[in-house]
């Protein structure tokens, strides 16, 4: 769907999941509910970040 918006919309998308992803892992981190080992769900990032770059 992102490539269709084009190549700024699928950077962007990319690099938001991605940031989200990294933030949410970050703040389970600081609050000691998860190690470093831990595994983390990624579609839901990359949902949320290809619905922000359409968005945008």
């Amino acid at each position: 769907m992102l490539g269709w918006a084009g190549w700024q919309a699928l950077v962007i998308g990319t690099f938001a999941g991605f940031a989200m992803a990294a933030v949410y892992g970050g703040v389970l981190l600081a609050a000691h509910r998860a190690t470093r080992t831990s595994q983390l769900p990624l579609g839901p990032f990359i949902l949320l970040g290809a619905l922000a770059a359409i968005a945008i």
